[in-house]
């Protein structure tokens, strides 16, 4: 592969827009805990991040063509 091959696919890489995907998750309330079933073909456990900003949950993860996003606001009493 030629250097020029290289940064041809390169930009075209750069230049494609990531699709946003919303997945399919089941929240599950008992005894004040919450249980989050996400559905995210394709995205492992590394590419994953889970963050809590006061009673907001985001699932994020991303990959070279997808980005799955998702947040919960839990409710003033978390």
């Amino acid at each position: 592969m030629t250097t020029e091959t290289q940064i041809h696919q390169a930009q075209e890489t750069e230049t494609q827009p990531k699709t946003v995907v919303y997945p399919l998750v089941d929240v599950f309330e008992n005894d004040g805990e919450f249980l989050l079933v996400a559905d995210l073909p394709g995205i492992t456990k590394d590419a994953l991040d889970i963050t809590v900003n006061g009673d907001t949950i985001e699932l994020k993860a991303e990959t070279e063509t997808l980005e799955d996003r998702r947040s919960f606001a839990l409710g003033d009493d978390v």
